[in-house]
Formats: structure tokens, sequence, C-alpha cells
């Protein structure tokens, strides 16, 4: 009989098949397996059930395990596209920024060709402006990760956001150099300037708050997307943004290049971001997100060596 998933989920073992693959997922051949006894206590169910389960999965090809007595079953064969079925991952979503610079088109680039490995899931991405808006729809279920910078993500782990980081991309895979955009009269007196800041975005606000420390400045609210506009007519007078991911090619804008100020590189850096309590996306990204592939492929499309998809 070959293991169909609708009869698997459908009948009274599906917990026990569910969570079996759940654990098996985070193992690799040569990796010993619990007993049966073990399993049986965790989920509270008979050591028969669990024996049952076990064998249907050996019976198709899920698994292949050999006992060495006293030492344990160890796994010789496993199968994790099969696995990922039966833990009922058929696909997965992400959200990261607005796909507006070729940064991040290369980044979801990246993501995207990476995880097509893994067959029979469907992988998505979905753009959204604001960490801390792609934060709560993470949290809301929304999404199974998202992209971030590892500072935002740090920021949120310590006010005990419920989320780990999965994966962390190199210096400038999140954002290049800051620029400060203004208009092309700005004659360096920074004193009663008024800045557009874009409060969904921890990132910005961060580094607004780190450029002007202790200046007199007046924050504005101003989305990102809206900053070039808002500058333009005068209802503000710059704000921060990342060289490459806004479009100020405007007569009457300038941008001033600046120094990070951060001690750290860690506001240039993309980091995979996911809820705390996925075990099954943390082992998922962990054996199938390539980091360097990634990067390989953001540089790529950067340059104009390859077409994003996403």
């Amino acid at each position: 009989m070959n293991l169909d998933n609708n009869e698997i989920f459908g009948s009274k073992n599906a917990v026990v098949i569910s969570y079996l693959a759940k654990l098996l997922l985070s193992l690799e051949v040569g990796d010993k397996l619990e007993t049966v006894e073990e399993i049986s206590k965790k989920l509270n169910v008979g050591r028969g059930t669990i024996q049952t389960a076990m064998t249907r999965l050996k019976n198709n090809n899920v698994i292949k395990t050999v006992s060495r007595g006293y030492q344990g079953t160890f796994i010789t064969y496993i199968n994790f596209n099969k696995l990922l079925s039966l833990a009922g991952v058929h696909s997965i979503v992400g959200v990261m920024p607005l796909p507006y610079s070729k940064r991040y088109e290369g980044l979801a680039s990246g993501i995207y060709y990476t995880l097509m490995k893994l067959e029979n899931v469907r992988i998505n991405l979905a753009f959204m402006q604001g960490s801390f808006n792609r934060l709560n729809a993470l949290l809301d279920g929304r999404y199974d990760l998202m992209v971030a910078s590892k500072q935002t993500a740090i920021k949120y782990i310590n006010e005990n956001y419920p989320i780990s980081i999965a994966a962390t991309l190199g210096e400038e895979s999140y954002i290049s150099n800051h620029i400060l955009i203004v208009n092309d009269k700005f004659d360096g007196n920074t004193n009663e300037m008024k800045l557009g800041v874009d409060l969904s975005s921890d990132d910005q606000v961060f580094m607004t708050m780190n450029y002007f420390e202790n200046q007199n400045v007046q924050i504005i609210p101003c989305k990102s997307s809206n900053v070039v506009e808002a500058i333009l007519k005068g209802e503000i007078d710059g704000a921060i943004g990342s060289s490459g991911n806004i479009n100020v090619d405007f007569p009457n804008l300038k941008t001033i290049n600046l120094t990070n100020p951060s001690e750290t590189s860690d506001n240039t850096r993309a980091t995979i971001v996911i809820k705390k309590d996925n075990e099954v996306m943390k082992t998922i990204l962990q054996k199938y997100l390539n980091i360097d592939k990634i990067q390989t492929i953001q540089k790529e499309v950067i340059l104009g060596n390859r077409k994003p998809v996403y």
C-alpha cells in the first residue's frame, strides 16, 4: 500500500505520523532515533501505534534504519521531501521589503531560487513596507518567514518578541551606504531641520536617531515611498535613505553620503526571521537555505548579469 497523505491525515494515526515526520526532519543519515518507548511517552499513545506508524514510513521508503543492538537504531536513508509532505508543509510564504532596488530584487531572487529545491512545496514571496508591519504579519501567522536587517531583528528579540534568526547574510546584503536626501539648496545647516521618518521602519528610525543625536531637528512622519515628493513640496527638508533604494534622479534634489554611526555593520546585513516556536521551519531553512548561493545570485542581479525572478 502506498503512503497517501489524505488517507494518513484523515486517520487516527495522523498526529503520530505528523510528529514522526517533524522529528525526522531534524535528523540526518547516521543519527540515532529515539526509542519507541520514548516517543510513545511524548505523545501519550501506545507503543503499538508508534511501531505501526514507523513501519509504514519504512515500507513506503520514507526512511530506512539499522539496529545496532544496545547502541540503538540509526538512520541509513531519509527522504526529506516526503517528510515535508507528511509534516504538512505544502507551501512556504515569506515577506520582505518592497523590491524597489536591485539589491532587494537580488535578495528575493536568491531566497526564491534556493528554496525551489524543495519538491512539491510552493514558494511564494510577498512584499511589505516597514519592518514592524512585517513582524506583525509574521506573528499573526500570515507568513512563515520575514526579511529584516540583523540590527532590527536583534532589537525585536531584545524586546521579547517570540522570534528567532534563522539565517544571516553578509555585509551590504540588506542595504549599502546611507545617504541624506535633501533639496539642492541645502547648505549643510541641520538646525531645526525637518526630517522625514517612516515610523514603521525601525531601520530608518534607528539611523535617523543615531545620525542626528543631540541635534535640534524635527521628526516628521513620512512613508519612505513619499520622501522625494515631500522634499520637493517643502513638507520636509530631508530624509535618510539607502543608496540604490530610493530614486533620487531629480534636478532639484541632491544626496550626501553618510558615515555609518553604528559600531557594527548589523544594519547592512539581511536576516531571515521566523517565529521562535516554528522548529519545522527552522529545520527546513537550515537544510535548504544556501547563504553563499543567495549572495551570489544577489550580486549577479545587482550587476545585471541575471534577470530577477521571484
